[in-house]
């Protein structure tokens, strides 16, 4: 018999250690003793005794955020629906709602916080289509997540137009344990039971490890994740250099009426991490010069025409994308202008 009971009683520990969460609040745990004695060697009639209606297990909240992203997210100034993905698991002992928040605090992958996105909302997959999708996945709150179950959480927030390379934004969302119960209804925050311990009522206790921006068993947990700026990180230097002029033509000319002039306009990427793209540079020019080489200075200037100035990359150096209109200059650099790339567009002029 004893053998038994003790294999029965391994069966129900074993289904109690299935369940991550245990036992479900609500409960009711009852057990019967008996007591088997003899007097003078002979056995008596055993004794039996209960705990009346025994106790009702309380309902443990207990909740983790973990985010889902290895590493920030990247994005692209003035980008929007930039998505950070969370995932929420009610690791309570009864089916509850969760109250979703977002502040911009905590730290994330080592970077350094120096700007907040913009719009920030959040919305919880709806199991329709995986991913964050806007026509599908509306609710904002958990609702009735079972003991044990997860939800992937999103939030969707914009990029300013002028955040530079670098740049990030860290995000922490908070998940506050609410009572459940009720389908498509947000339950209000739960309240953890201080009083004393009562054996027939179903208490609520307060389980939950610091996040991080939250204290140890306050209801409710958080983890931060971040956007991290990647773009193009263009400088443009404007420089000139006097080629001909019609006193001392190519040898040591000087900027005297009727010389030429070439302009340069270096464009570097140098520090980006992404190309850039659709570059285009306008030069008004003053009424003190006009666009091109004039006079006679045409065919010196075919002397030196490999003078580019102040470029720094001479080889990139081009004049086929370059037009005037009207004493504006227009200068449409080769696309992309990859990271760590220089280009250089020149053109020359004519001193009044």
């Amino acid at each position: 018999m004893k053998k038994i009971l003790v294999a029965a009683f391994m069966v129900l520990l074993g289904a109690s250690w299935a369940n991550a969460a245990g036992t479900a609040a609500g409960t009711q745990i009852q057990n019967s003793l008996t007591l088997d004695y003899e007097v003078g060697g002979i056995n008596q009639t055993d004794i039996n005794a209960d705990d009346g209606n025994g106790f009702l297990v309380d309902n443990k909240n207990d909740v983790l955020v973990t985010t889902a992203d290895v590493a920030s997210v990247k994005v692209t100034p003035g980008s929007t629906a930039q998505v950070l993905t969370f995932t929420v698991k009610n690791e309570g002992n009864k089916v509850q709602d969760f109250i979703l928040s977002v502040s911009d605090a905590g730290a994330a992958f080592s970077l350094t916080d120096n700007f907040n996105a913009t719009s920030q909302s959040i919305f919880v997959e709806s199991g329709t289509t995986p991913g964050y999708q806007s026509g599908e996945d509306t609710e904002t709150y958990i609702d009735e997540l079972a003991a044990d179950g997860e939800k992937t959480v999103y939030v969707v927030a914009s990029i300013p137009a002028s955040q530079v390379n670098g740049d990030a934004s860290i995000i922490t969302l908070t998940a506050q344990v609410a009572t459940g119960g009720t389908a498509s209804s947000q339950g209000s925050a739960t309240v953890n039971d201080t009083g004393a311990d009562a054996e027939d009522t179903e208490q609520i206790v307060w389980a939950d490890s610091a996040g991080e921006t939250d204290a140890v068993e306050d209801g409710k947990h958080s983890d931060a994740s971040a956007y991290e700026v990647q773009s193009a990180s263009l400088t443009v230097t404007k420089g000139s250099c006097v080629i001909w002029d019609p006193a001392n033509e190519g040898t040591n000319p000087k900027r005297i009426p009727g010389a030429v002039v070439r302009y340069t306009i270096q464009v570097a990427n140098a520090a980006g991490a992404q190309d850039a793209t659709s570059v285009v540079a306008t030069d008004v020019l003053p009424g003190t010069v006009t666009y091109g080489v004039g006079g006679s200075g045409l065919t010196q200037i075919a002397r030196v025409v490999t003078e580019v100035c102040s470029c720094t990359s001479p080889g990139t150096a081009n004049t086929g994308n370059v037009s005037e209109s009207t004493g504006t200059v227009t200068a449409t650099y080769e696309s992309p202008i990859s990271a760590s790339e220089t280009q250089c567009a020149y053109f020359d002029v004519t001193i009044n």
